[in-house]
């Protein structure tokens, strides 16, 4: 656990049709139920990266827009080969320092000629460092290692 975060980290891989059962119980009890998958596991198109939970999904907090999320339209012009995502990369302008980022894909492999959407999602305490709201630099990377993209974050995105 970190402060109010719980981090998984498997011992090892997870085959494809392997899944773990997850129970988290809340201070006051209540237990939510988890199924942990491979993250290639595809039934309603990807697997969650980073989950929010709250007692009631209705309250200011569930519905507080305290993240900032990046869009990116990829049509691949490639002749031959499908384009995909290797990495994505978030840290800080100032001191480089790495912050945590969720990453969702349309899908896999962005066929020849086609289109697909890259999501980033940055929580807002990832623009803080040192007790000072800081700018972060988003890259993502292709398959082939090439960047493709190189976004600024300014914090001045969390008061949208």
């Amino acid at each position: 656990m970190v402060r109010n975060k719980v981090v998984l980290e498997p011992m090892h891989d997870l085959a494809d049709d392997e899944g773990i059962p997850l129970i988290v119980t809340l201070v006051d009890g209540t237990e939510v139920a988890f199924l942990l998958r491979h993250p290639g596991w595809r039934q309603s198109d990807g697997a969650d990266q980073q989950v929010d939970v709250f007692k009631d999904p209705e309250s200011y907090a569930s519905m507080r827009k305290g993240k900032v999320a990046v869009v990116f339209k990829v049509k691949n012009t490639h002749a031959q080969k499908p384009w995909s995502l290797k990495s994505a990369r978030l840290v800080t302008k100032d001191g480089g320092h790495a912050r945590a980022v969720a990453i969702r894909v349309t899908a896999r492999e962005i066929p020849v000629g086609s289109s697909g959407v890259v999501a980033a999602v940055v929580d807002s305490s990832a623009f803080m460092e040192e007790g000072v709201l800081t700018s972060l630099f988003l890259e993502i990377y292709r398959q082939d290692g090439l960047r493709q993209a190189f976004v600024q974050l300014d914090p001045a995105l969390l008061a949208r």
